[in-house]
């Protein structure tokens, strides 16, 4: 656990961890992440930093992703094929496209900026915070 240490970058991660498997990075100063090179990840807790901008591995095996509280503009979900949890609460997300995510059981995507989330794919969602947005009339499906 590497929460509330002041971290601004987890460069050479990948290097010196090539195996993680689970991340926690909460309570930092961190702007960027880029995790693409830790294809092992199942678990990625960040949330309460700055990031920005976050990349991750192509065929991603995270299934947990919290980078809630921090100041992302978009996420690319379709390298989160695998994702079951997934909160993106009190960022700055334009748009959040999850459909695809046939896996995901739990969302939070309060307070952000969407106008628009579809989740009639989801079947097997159980559980859903989508408020303070700014969804369009009939805009949540």
């Amino acid at each position: 656990d590497a929460s509330g240490y002041g971290i601004k970058t987890i460069q050479y991660l990948d290097f010196y961890c090539p195996n993680l498997e689970t991340l926690v990075i909460s309570d930092n100063d961190l702007k960027e992440m880029n995790i693409s090179a830790l294809k092992e990840l199942t678990s990625v807790v960040a949330n309460n930093n700055e990031i920005g901008v976050i990349t991750l591995p192509y065929d991603s095996k995270i299934t947990n992703l919290n980078v809630a509280d921090n100041m992302l503009a978009s996420l690319s979900m379709d390298r989160l094929k695998h994702i079951h949890t997934l909160n993106v609460s009190n960022n700055h997300l334009g748009e959040l496209y999850v459909n695809e995510c046939a896996e995901l059981t739990s969302l939070d995507c309060s307070y952000n900026h969407l106008t628009e989330l579809v989740m009639t794919a989801l079947t097997g969602l159980q559980s859903v915070n989508c408020g303070n947005n700014q969804f369009e009339q009939n805009r949540l499906q």
